[in-house]
């Protein structure tokens, strides 16, 4: 990589995380925009002074759709056998179905597109940035 050769600083590869090294009100630079760094810039962000991700092309992002259970739900969890296992699968089943659009029948991702579109306008209110950060690429292979 041109460049890093000169950079002074802790530098490690997301895949070989340093958990030894606090982020805490460091200036921090990350290149790349895949998998890893999706997953792991939103956690650090917070913690960071400054944080630029370096893109070369921008990727789909939804939100996570993480959340911790309502008591309500914990409660019936309890109560009724094979909730969980049904909540569980359903989510296995909607991301089944993303998989098969990928793959095979790209019209099933329709809601998926609807959602990207709906968070990115949602998070990103410069519509020059959101331009930068839309891929130029369909979302599935085959063009839809």
């Amino acid at each position: 990589m041109v460049g890093l050769d000169r950079f002074e600083g802790t530098m490690f590869h997301s895949a070989q995380w340093d958990h030894d090294h606090d982020l805490t009100g460091e200036r921090v630079a990350v290149l790349g925009t895949g998998a890893s760094a999706i997953q792991f810039v939103p956690a650090i962000a917070p913690r960071t002074a400054s944080l630029t991700v370096f893109q070369r092309s921008a990727p789909y992002v939804l939100a996570k759709p993480d959340r911790a259970y309502r008591e309500r739900a914990k409660t019936a969890f309890a109560r009724v056998p094979g909730l969980l296992r049904l909540s569980r699968e359903g989510n296995y089943f909607s991301n089944e179905l993303r998989s098969l659009g990928f793959n095979t029948e790209p019209r099933l991702l329709f809601a998926h597109k609807a959602r990207y579109r709906k968070h990115l306008r949602n998070t990103v209110p410069d519509p020059v940035l959101r331009e930068k950060l839309t891929p130029p690429t369909p979302w599935a292979a085959s063009g839809s």
